[in-house]
């Protein structure tokens, strides 16, 4: 038997995903050239479809394991002379200054001691170390852990509901927990209680969106068992603005969901399986 002995295919968004499923609906012959229009269409309704797949579940290969080490947080004297760490990060204005702004209370919080901060100074920017922001790409976080010098610990991951009911966000120890922020753009990290070991790193498995297959020749974000999915369900999606018969739709519908389970078969980790007998009982 003579095989190739190569591992390079990879699949092109207009070759080998968009002339495809064109031609699949009989849009195009096989030698046949697509419209500007007909590409740009296609290739909108690509992205949606990939971005769509992330709530039907996590793809394995978008995961990454993170790392996030603590920033100190800015330490200002307030106008009593004492000092105030900063439990939420700002640009300063009159209304968030300690003591005297009508909304410090959000930004800062009073420590008790003298002669740490710095000098408090209008415009500028301020951070706190319970407040981290992420790649833009992170949609979800999963499995967070601690790791100090001597072990990894595992912490708490709080719904939004469980962070805002904490009765004191802002006491002191090693963090029990975090609060996954999802917000448009970067999303946050809460960290609880405030860390007093800098030193101290968290690390979380992050969840990533799909890379958009922005051009011609851009490679889907999915490994290639996927390619057969993604041009059934851009035929079917397709499909919709073309005179084909209700009972055809249907068949191109059927085979996208079939390649597509398919597909996500494989996007599982394979696990060993053991049983042992409890002898307490």
């Amino acid at each position: 038997m003579a095989t190739s002995g190569t591992y390079g295919f990879i699949a092109t968004r207009d070759t080998d995903i968009i002339y495809p499923a064109y031609r699949k609906i009989r849009t195009i012959d096989d030698n046949a050239t697509l419209t500007t229009n007909q590409i740009t269409i296609a290739a909108k309704m690509l992205d949606y479809i990939v971005q769509s797949w992330r709530a039907d579940g996590v793809y394995l290969w978008e995961k990454d394991e993170v790392q996030i080490p603590f920033v100190a947080s800015t330490i200002i004297i307030g106008t009593d002379g004492f000092d105030y760490q900063c439990v939420r990060k700002h640009t300063s204005t009159t209304t968030n200054k300690p003591i005297t702004g009508s909304d410090w209370t959000s930004y800062w919080i009073p420590l008790g001691t003298t002669g740490v901060g710095v000098a408090w100074a209008l415009s500028q920017s301020y951070v706190s170390v319970i407040q981290v922001t992420l790649s833009s790409e992170v949609v979800g976080i999963e499995s967070p852990f601690i790791r100090t010098s001597n072990y990894d610990q595992p912490i708490n991951l709080f719904s939004r509901e469980n962070y805002m009911e904490l009765g004191s966000k802002y006491s002191f120890g090693q963090p029990t927990g975090i609060y996954f922020n999802r917000r448009l753009g970067a999303s946050e990290l809460w960290v609880y209680p405030i860390p007093t070991v800098l030193t101290d790193v968290i690390h979380f498995t992050a969840i990533k969106r799909l890379q958009d297959i922005g051009a011609a020749g851009d490679n889907p974000d999915l490994p290639v068992e996927w390619t057969l999915a993604l041009i059934d369900e851009l035929a079917y999606r397709l499909s919709g603005n073309k005179d084909i018969p209700l009972r055809e739709r249907q068949l191109l519908m059927t085979e996208a969901a079939i390649s597509k389970s398919k597909a996500k078969g494989e996007d599982t980790e394979n696990m060993g399986f053991t049983v042992s007998p409890n002898f307490n009982r």
